[in-house]
């Protein structure tokens, strides 16, 4: 028994690198119809002169339009791949391979188009997730996956009655939406009609 205990503790410290440094996409919601940037961050990123990273996402729901470097990352040569539906493929690479100092930020920024209907949901899953020194070591690492999630508009607001008395019942309120994800929000209340049956 004492030995098979011991068995599970050394097969649990060699399977768990030791000062692993996390990778993580943030859970994010925005509604649809607007472009978003979505970071990959990391919380040490000590001597990392280089990464590569495999991310997938829901294509109904998420258009890979672009990538841009990280506030830890300006500078660095990167060669994105967004040409595979539903993947993305990165690579970022110090010029100088000197390799970050240290801190914490974003190693890199995706950016999206929202495409999915509100309540939608897209998973950002790392197939694969690499750390490199300068001297291309690999640094052991821990990827956080994340999610994206189409969230609705919001409206409050008062109504008064005008020009009578009393009290207003049985009133039905219908609002229609006319593509306002097409315009800025500000001019949303502009597209919505207000119809009352009482």
């Amino acid at each position: 028994m004492i030995r098979k205990i011991r068995h599970f503790f050394t097969l649990l410290i060699f399977s768990t690198p030791l000062f692993a440094t996390n990778v993580t996409i943030q859970n994010t919601t925005n509604t649809p119809g607007v472009s978003v940037e979505i970071p990959i961050n990391i919380d040490d990123a000590t001597n990392v002169a280089g990464y590569q990273f495999t991310i997938t996402y829901n294509p109904d729901v998420l258009q890979a339009t672009g990538i841009l470097p990280g506030t830890l990352t300006v500078g660095w040569y990167l060669t994105p791949n967004i040409n595979n539906s539903g993947k993305i493929i990165l690579v970022g690479l110090d010029d100088t391979n000197q390799g970050i100092s240290g801190g914490s930020g974003s190693l890199s920024i995706l950016k999206f188009d929202v495409i999915g209907n509100v309540g939608a949901t897209s998973n950002f899953d790392f197939t694969e997730c690499k750390l490199k020194t300068p001297e291309a070591n690999d640094i052991p690492s821990v990827p956080n996956n994340g999610s994206f999630t189409v969230k609705g508009f919001t409206i409050s607001g008062k109504i008064s009655l005008q020009g009578g008395s009393g009290d207003v019942t049985d009133v039905n309120l219908s609002l229609f939406f006319l593509s306002c994800f097409l315009i800025p929000l500000c001019h949303l209340f502009t597209y919505l009609l207000f119809l009352f049956h009482h």
